[in-house]
């Protein structure tokens, strides 16, 4: 599912739903319904401020990796690698990893993403606490270390990012 902000927050979330069922090429079992409704529900509440501003994918393909971004948003000069792990109240460190992972595979194996800011964001939705703090990595290769939220911490991160990262606007058609 890709679509602008502004498009995806104007849709019932059970249409985006049906978009994402009707378009997703493997078996889709009741928890991969599940989180993608929790997805959408709080991405809809956080997106509100970037209507008109970016564009949301949902299972993003990694170029030549094989795997799938749980959420890419584009945003501004701005691109945000958002990997969900719904009912999950700590952030396991194999998930930080997985998350890191995807931001190293877009920015080595996506032409267009090489000279991109890209932060990477985990998201454990029943978690009571935010952790990290927005800092590149030890590289400066414009790949920030991964941020670990709560649903309501997400917004601020967004904000946060958008407020301290450099950079060109992306121009989600050419990208």
């Amino acid at each position: 599912y890709a679509d602008e902000i502004v498009t995806f927050l104007g849709k019932l979330p059970a249409t985006v739903l049906g978009e994402l069922v009707s378009s997703f090429p493997f078996v889709i079992e009741q928890t991969q319904r599940h989180a993608w409704t929790v997805q959408i529900q709080q991405l809809q509440q956080t997106l509100q401020p970037y209507a008109g501003r970016g564009k949301v994918y949902f299972e993003y393909d990694v170029p030549r990796m094989g795997k799938r971004i749980d959420v890419l948003l584009l945003i501004e000069q701005v691109i945000f690698i958002i990997e969900y792990k719904v009912g999950e109240t700590e952030f396991p460190a194999q998930a930080i990893a997985q998350v890191w992972d995807y931001a190293l595979d877009l920015k080595n194996f996506h032409e267009s993403s090489h000279d991109k800011t890209l932060v990477p964001i985990l998201v454990s939705t029943q978690a009571s606490k935010n952790m990290g703090a927005l800092e590149t990595d030890l590289f400066h290769d414009g790949i920030y270390r991964p941020i670990c939220t709560h649903p309501a911490g997400l917004g601020e991160w967004i904000r946060n990012a958008l407020d301290f990262c450099d950079g060109e606007h992306i121009d989600a058609a050419n990208w």
